[in-house]
């Protein structure tokens, strides 16, 4: 049986993934909205599209969803944790 991860280490990888990509301090990244402050760009969303689909197998193909869902690290995690 596949162990489904927990928040918080969803949470962890996630803020290091965009830590990585966006090139700043996870601290940074945890506390700043990712797409309203222009950090994330429609280039940096398909690229963490990819991750979460090959990381947490969620797809996105059948769903409709509002990229401010993906404006903090919280509000991905959500996505994770419904979509998988």
């Amino acid at each position: 049986m596949k162990k489904t991860p927990q928040s918080d280490d969803i949470k962890k990888e996630i803020s290091n993934y965009l830590a990585e990509l966006l090139k700043m301090p996870i601290s940074e990244v945890m506390e700043i909205n990712l797409i309203s402050a222009g950090f994330l760009d429609s280039i940096n969303v398909l690229q963490l599209v990819m991750f979460l689909e090959d990381k947490y197998n969620v797809d996105f193909s059948d769903n409709a969803f509002d990229q401010y869902e993906f404006d903090t690290v919280d509000g991905i995690v959500k996505i994770v944790q419904c979509g998988s």
